[in-house]
């Protein structure tokens, strides 16, 4: 029951900062989208030819990554529920566009992600065990370089769903 509540409260919290997140960007689209304004014609056309389908498979991505970075960045122990709704946005998102191969080659790279969070949770480990400023400096370019590298996976499984089978 116990560790229930850790999981839910987990995910509370991760809604909470989406939550954020969504308010934080409706804002942004708002200030930008005035009429007649040349911004608001580039975010129109940010989603312009793309399916029902195409549009919920971005989410998926999208809610992924900001999954991982949440993980990351506040530092949530890494447990197999959080792995499986990882692995199961990506899986979900491309079969949902019929693309096996393109799926199978995505669950891989995003069990990389989760392998650097895992990373990233034992470099913190050994920063609280040890207060050496070394650890804290190759946490704080992990964190960098895990971001930055979540970002890139991100932009490969959007150019997938944009894409007509290519891999990369």
């Amino acid at each position: 029951m116990n560790n229930l509540k850790e999981i839910l409260s987990d995910y509370l919290y991760f809604a909470i900062i989406f939550a954020l997140f969504l308010v934080a960007l409706v804002i942004t689209l708002l200030v930008l989208n005035k009429k007649g304004s040349k911004k608001s014609i580039y975010l129109s056309g940010l989603f312009m030819n793309y399916s029902n389908v195409q549009i919920l498979s971005l989410t998926f991505i999208i809610i992924n990554f900001l999954l991982l970075v949440y993980t990351l960045i506040f530092k949530v122990d890494l447990t197999r529920s959080l792995v499986l709704v990882c692995l199961l946005l990506i899986m979900l998102s491309f079969i949902l566009l019929k693309k096996a191969k393109i799926m199978l080659i995505n669950s891989v790279i995003n069990g990389v992600n989760i392998g650097v969070i895992y990373l990233a949770n034992l470099v913190n480990l050994l920063r609280l065990e040890s207060n050496d400023f070394t650890y804290l400096i190759l946490q704080i370019v992990m964190n960098i370089f895990a971001i930055l590298f979540y970002l890139f996976t991100t932009c490969k499984f959007i150019k997938n769903i944009r894409g007509k089978g290519e891999f990369l």
